[in-house]
């Protein structure tokens, strides 16, 4: 995704995940935030309130 936008800032939003999505995404200089309450609503809660951008593309990675 970098590629293709090399301006945008890229945020990961790890939610409790098992399988190193926060290792995986600071080797691809992504900026990593954390939501430990469960649940896709806390994460766009979250994402909401800590970023401002003129625009947010969400992407889940686990086919949910």
């Amino acid at each position: 995704m970098a590629d293709e936008t090399p301006h945008a800032e890229i945020c990961v939003y790890d939610n409790n995940s098992s399988d190193g999505t926060a290792e995986i995404a600071k080797t691809a200089d992504a900026i990593v935030r954390h939501e430990y309450k469960q649940g896709k609503g806390n994460v766009v809660r979250s994402m909401f309130r800590e970023i401002d951008v003129d625009c947010y593309i969400m992407v889940d990675r686990d086919n949910t």
